[in-house]
């Protein structure tokens, strides 16, 4: 990846974690609304602490993401959702 390129990346990460915290906490999900997650890995969360109806939602988000994660970015996974909490932190500190 080319200096470009990173700054990109960095730009983009920086709004899906303000995504995050645009949608808010909630307490079921630990990761949720903290500024240092990203949505993706609020949906993550949501698909192993979620109420049915969160597990729903987060079930159709995860296959499409992980659909764009193996056929546009060519990367297998199972689920994209789950990949981005593997040795995450469950929580973080909302501050610092």
């Amino acid at each position: 990846m080319n200096g470009f390129e990173e700054k990109v990346v960095g730009v983009l990460e920086c709004l899906d974690e303000a995504g995050n915290v645009a949608l808010g906490s909630d307490g079921n999900i630990p990761l949720a609304g903290n500024p240092h997650a990203t949505i993706s890995q609020r949906l993550g969360q949501m698909l192993v602490y979620g109420t049915p109806e969160q597990k729903r939602l987060a079930q159709q988000c995860d296959a499409l993401l992980t659909a764009i994660e193996n056929k546009v970015f060519k990367i297998p996974t199972q689920s994209h959702c789950l990949d981005a909490i593997k040795d995450f932190p469950s929580i973080l500190p909302k501050e610092g």
